[in-house]
């Protein structure tokens, strides 16, 4: 699974408590010592390294490899952005999951709402052709009505 480390300057402790409980790995509040953000990170890759293999999916056409955060379609990377990794990652760790658009604009760090209403929307179309996903291949990207979006691959065993 790929580590989520929360940079931010919101110290509200509920909110810190609600991204940690929803699967955030650590949650550095700004401004950071680089040191500690350096150390966090090398602690949570030693973990992840002794606990498991690296950890690689394929699923139709894609190929997901959660270690490395990269994506292959039809044996070729994907060229994606760092938002748009971000993204993908997001929903696929949440696979048939609803996600809020509310934690995906966080996740993104889209923080005005009011300037960036479609910004999230542009990225999950630029995904939907990236990555292919479409009922041929399997996949549904889909928006829920007022609840957010959720993806799902429909030939899993």
């Amino acid at each position: 699974m790929p580590l989520v480390i929360f940079l931010t300057s919101n110290d509200n402790e509920a909110e810190i408590e609600h991204t940690l409980l929803a699967g955030a790995d650590d949650y550095i509040i700004k401004p950071h010592n680089p040191n500690i953000l350096k150390a966090s990170i090398r602690a949570l890759l030693r973990r992840t390294r002794s606990d498991a293999a690296p950890f690689k999916e394929q699923l139709g056409a894609l190929t997901i490899d959660h270690s490395a955060l990269r994506i292959f379609l039809n044996d070729q990377p994907v060229n994606l952005t760092s938002m748009e990794t971000t993204l993908a990652f997001a929903l696929l760790r949440r696979r048939g999951q609803i996600v809020s658009r509310q934690t995906l604009n966080q996740t993104l760090n889209i923080t005005d709402m009011a300037v960036d209403t479609r910004r999230l929307d542009v990225h999950l179309s630029r995904l939907r052709s990236k990555l292919a996903l479409n009922i041929t291949n399997g996949w549904k990207l889909s928006s829920i009505y007022r609840r957010g979006y959720r993806i799902e691959y429909f030939n899993e065993k």
